[in-house]
């Protein structure tokens, strides 16, 4: 038998009886606000950060990760509970820029566009040389392949 990525299992509620039935799957909205939940979870354990912190770590030739999204982001959404327990096993500290206000941020904006985010999620590797590289993965891929990518662009 073939296996298929997008089969989901299903668990059934049995009782006593023998009657059983399946719960209705999550709606978009509710998948959505729960996906959203683990991300602010998450990104709590980042150092939140603005642009003026940030240029001044770069003026301190600092060596960090920064990490740029949003909640509202669905693949920024997908790509943090993978991502963050990799830099966690490696003890690297991740800083978090909020995206949400780049359309009405000049600063945020004007900090976008020098270092080329045009879209989040985004991984940027500033280094002491001052030098600054950007972790490529493809996030639409199982966890394992991702994990994997992001292990790689770390290595």
């Amino acid at each position: 038998m073939a296996e298929h990525e997008n089969v989901q299992p299903i668990a059934a509620v049995c009782s006593i009886d023998g009657t059983c039935s399946v719960p209705a799957p999550a709606s978009d909205e509710e998948r959505v606000e729960r996906e959203s939940e683990i991300y602010r979870e998450i990104v709590r354990g980042f150092h939140a950060v603005d642009v003026p912190a940030i240029e001044a770590m770069i003026a301190e030739r600092r060596d960090f990760y920064l990490y740029v999204g949003r909640v509202t982001c669905r693949w920024c959404r997908r790509l943090i509970p993978v991502m963050a327990p990799v830099f966690e096993e490696r003890a690297i500290d991740v800083f978090y820029l909020d995206s949400t206000d780049s359309k009405t941020d000049e600063g945020l904006s004007a900090f976008r566009t020098r270092y080329g985010v045009t879209w989040v999620p985004t991984v940027l590797h500033f280094d002491a040389a001052g030098s600054v590289r950007g972790l490529e993965v493809d996030l639409d891929v199982d966890d394992d392949t991702l994990r994997e990518a992001i292990e790689r662009e770390l290595a």
